[in-house]
């Protein structure tokens, strides 16, 4: 199995939690592969500017990091992009040619349009990780407009693309594979890759000292994004107060609603903080002082599907989570044993908060089936099944080359 050598495109500067999971991924993927090379894009002005953010974990040594720089452009100037990432294609077949890489695999989307035209050049089998439906993504506001419409169009056109040419599809969960089924056609080259924990990094975060005072710690981790429900957290806690004078609310993130939070927090009088963006490391500290990480995220075909990693973070950790009830949380938990189920409104959300907060025996029976929940979450293991298919496609083609 250490026989593998992959050519890999990914984000692996900065703190975001798609940097995170990759750098998490890749780090479990080299424990099982001879060599891995990673192209990983940052902004040009980043470079020119020498503010390049730091990596989000020092690579084992058979792992290869080179910056490229990225095009931030929008999606409807859809050609230029696939043209400069041509290019960059182009220029990553000389290291594929000189070191004999056997596998390509993509995270940054839109380079995979011009890798895969590139196939018959490359001859590699070409992994594909399918994140979201970037569409389904756009606010109500934003998808009615005219803007909304093209940009859903361009985004469709490079989602059906993607599916239907990659030879393996690496998606969160069977619920997104489901939904891949359904809209695109596409079957059997699907393979699961959730969210997951680096198990050692979770033991070093869990026997540190727990400092946070008296205060009942409400909990929320990620972008500051309308889907992500943050404002419902900021509404909710500003009910619970009323009956909870200690309750404060602590944010870990940062994104465009953040002045609308603050601007929320300081007109409901809420104890509040606002971290903005820290290392990933510096996360799992704030996320083990939690009382409980609230995440009522609206519906969207991304979070009805995925199991972000912040959660099976809080579970590893055990810290008891409140989520709004999903598709595909309904699908491997019990509300009230090991996850509470809400809807995303303030009411609720801040009815469950009440009810979690007085009942420790509840507190305690989340915290430890969600430590049960995340050992289904190791990266290490799911590593292991990615390279085993990889190895297994190789053999198929040879066979069919062979012929």
């Amino acid at each position: 199995m250490r026989s593998l050598k992959l050519l890999v495109f990914a984000p692996l500067h900065g703190t975001g939690g798609m940097s995170v999971n990759e750098g998490q991924l890749i780090n479990a993927l080299s424990k099982y592969s001879e060599s891995i090379y990673v192209f990983s894009f940052v902004s040009i002005r980043q470079i020119i500017c020498r503010q390049v953010p730091k990596l989000v974990f020092p690579p084992n040594k058979n792992v290869k990091v080179i910056m490229l720089p990225g095009l931030p452009l929008p999606i409807i100037f859809l050609p230029i992009i696939v043209f400069y990432y041509g290019l960059i294609s182009l220029f990553c077949l000389v290291p594929q040619k000189l070191l004999n890489l056997s596998v390509i695999y993509v995270r940054d989307r839109y380079v995979g349009i011009p890798m895969l035209m590139l196939k018959r050049i490359t001859k590699n089998p070409i992994i594909i990780k399918f994140g979201a439906f970037i569409a389904d993504e756009l606010s109500p506001n934003v998808r009615s407009s005219l803007f909304g419409n093209i940009f859903s169009t361009l985004e469709t056109f490079v989602d059906t693309y993607l599916l239907r040419h990659a030879d393996i599809i690496l998606v969160s969960s069977l619920t997104m594979k489901k939904c891949i089924e359904k809209r695109f056609s596409v079957t059997s080259k699907i393979l699961l890759c959730p969210a997951g924990i680096d198990p050692d990094k979770i033991r070093r975060i869990a026997f540190q000292k727990n400092v946070k005072g008296d205060k009942v710690r409400i909990g929320f981790l990620g972008s500051l994004a309308w889907w992500q429900g943050v404002d419902i957290v900021a509404e909710a806690v500003a009910i619970v107060k009323e009956k909870l004078p200690n309750v404060e609310l602590f944010i870990v993130g940062d994104g465009p609603m953040g002045e609308k939070i603050a601007s929320l927090c300081e007109n409901y009088k809420i104890k509040y903080t606002i971290t903005g963006f820290v290392s990933h490391e510096e996360a799992l500290k704030y996320l083990r002082s939690f009382d409980v990480l609230v995440l009522p995220r609206r519906k969207t075909s991304t979070t009805e599907s995925t199991v972000p990693i912040k959660v099976v973070e809080a579970w590893a950790l055990g810290i008891p989570v409140i989520v709004t009830s999903h598709e595909i949380f309904r699908s491997i938990c019990k509300d009230g044993e090991d996850v509470l189920f809400v809807e995303p409104n303030p009411e609720d959300v801040a009815k469950k908060i009440l009810l979690l907060v007085s009942n420790h025996e509840l507190k305690e029976r989340l915290a430890k089936k969600g430590l049960c929940l995340a050992k289904d979450f190791d990266y290490n293991r799911t590593a292991c099944k990615i390279v085993e298919k990889f190895e297994n496609l190789l053999k198929e083609e040879n066979v069919i080359k062979a012929k």
